[in-house]
């Protein structure tokens, strides 16, 4: 359920297609036959031109990952949307929007990630203080990256200035789904994945898919061969000169080949370790022991602890700060590149996104503005709720945002008062909410629906 981002049809969805895979085939499916199946048929680089009997045809039906309804069309996904999507979760957007997208099934509060064994039903808190809204689910954040892409062009820009391996390593994470890090392999039993007796694919496969990505995103990355000045698992050389050099062990391996890896990057013989500007361990595991491992490791160097969940849909890190204390977070699998820094409060670091929006060709931005607007004059006779005072009455013109709608407000009540001393509400559950002038208007299409405003005690009104 982890892998179909804990959705019900989604998992339906899956077993359909295992099924009809199975129908076929005599041989027994166990975990690494799965694996290895499901590997393959992931294709994340072609969602829309994928045939309709394939696993990705048959996941992509789903609400969960493609929405239906005003924004089934590629053309009117709405640019907050977009924004989200491309630079991560955000606590910013105004109540009206946030309603609109997370109604659809665009976006939800974004829930703190934890090492324990999710459960089916995830409690959602909507209106606490601070909340961000995020992509629904990593499928839905894959789907319309790509679908953007190729209907509109859809382009990122990503920070390539990293100033710690920690820093470059975050680029990446988001990027590392189950599928771009095990290797398959084939036998006369059908196709299997290349795992470790942990489950878990080989160092090997996760510095690979790393240096991929981060030759992507960030510019020149490679593995280094030389067995004289050393085989570096990930080195990355910047525009400026500058060189991260990272060294990855599985953590099964042990607290004696752990030390000697570690040893690598004080090796005077061992120049591609030694000259690097940056210099990080990066341990692979599970869980469990993570942070106790990664603190006991000698300092000198970064050294950071990467455990990713099952369904590789998200990584826990562990960077080692100084002696044996250890800061941990969650990177999801989001399609939006991160960042690291140090900082001297608690908790002592900070995680941005390292990714912006660039560009999108223009859309139907659907729905559409409505070309007449709604509005009513409120007042509060006892200081406390809000009456609707004379007659709804409706404001004509290009209304972009709210601070267009106080002015056409006052041009059509033709009130005496600047329009910026103007207050403007919409109805939320029951009750009326303050708009901010920057906010879309996306509602007044009916007197039901219609915005409320206010106007200094003491102005002429527009009953």
């Amino acid at each position: 359920m982890d892998f179909c981002a804990g959705h019900r049809s989604l998992f339906i969805r899956s077993m359909e297609w295992v099924q009809q895979k199975q129908s076929g085939d005599s041989t027994r499916w166990d975990l690494t036959r799965a694996q290895g199946e499901v590997s393959q048929a992931w294709d994340t680089d072609n969602w829309t031109e994928t045939p309709d009997d394939s696993l990705m045809g048959k996941l992509q039906t789903v609400r969960a990952i493609r929405v239906n309804g005003a924004f089934s069309d590629p053309q009117s996904i709405p640019q907050q949307f977009v924004d989200i999507l491309c630079e991560g979760p955000t606590a910013g957007m105004d109540a009206n929007l946030r309603r609109k997208l997370t109604l659809v099934g665009f976006t939800l509060p974004v829930v703190p990630a934890t090492d324990r064994i999710p459960e089916e039903f995830t409690p959602l808190d909507w209106a606490k203080l601070g909340t961000k809204y995020g992509v629904a689910n990593y499928m839905m954040a894959s789907y319309y990256r790509q679908a953007l892409a190729k209907k509109r062009q859809l382009t990122v820009d990503v920070d390539r200035s990293p100033t710690s391996c920690t820093d470059l390593l975050l680029r990446a994470l988001p990027y590392l789904l189950f599928a771009d890090v095990v290797a398959i392999q084939g036998d006369k039993f059908g196709i299997r994945s290349d795992v470790s007796q942990e489950e878990l694919p080989f160092e090997v496969h996760y510095t690979h898919a790393a240096v991929r990505e981060l030759k992507r995103l960030v510019g020149s990355t490679n593995s280094l061969e030389s067995t004289k000045k050393g085989k570096v698992d990930i080195y990355t050389t910047l525009e400026d000169g500058s060189t991260f050099a990272i060294e990855a062990v599985m953590s099964s391996r042990g607290a004696t080949s752990i030390a000697k890896h570690r040893d690598r990057f004080e090796s005077a013989s061992m120049t591609n370790y030694a000259h690097a500007q940056y210099k990080c361990l990066l341990i692979i595991g599970k869980c469990g022991d993570m942070r106790e491992i990664v603190g006991k490791v000698r300092d000198g160097i970064e050294v950071v602890g990467l455990a990713p969940n099952p369904s590789h849909t998200g990584y826990y890190v562990y960077v080692k700060r100084q002696g044996e204390k250890v800061v941990d977070f969650h990177i999801p699998c989001d399609g939006v590149a991160r960042g690291f820094s140090w900082k001297d409060e608690e908790p002592f670091f900070e995680i941005s996104s390292a990714q912006k929006f660039k560009y999108i060709e223009p859309g139907s931005a659907a729905p559409q503005r409505p070309p007449a607007v709604w509005v009513c004059q409120l007042g509060s006779p006892d200081g406390k709720d809000f009456k609707v005072i004379g007659n709804p009455f409706q404001v004509k013109g290009v209304l972009a945002n709210v601070d267009d709608l106080k002015e056409g407000i006052k041009n059509k009540a033709e009130l005496s008062i600047p329009s910026f001393k103007m207050d403007i509400y919409s109805k939320e559950d029951g009750g009326w909410v303050k708009s901010d002038e920057e906010s879309e208007v996306d509602r007044g299409k009916s007197k039901a629906d219609c915005y409320g405003f206010t106007i200094p005690a003491g102005a002429a009104g527009a009953a």
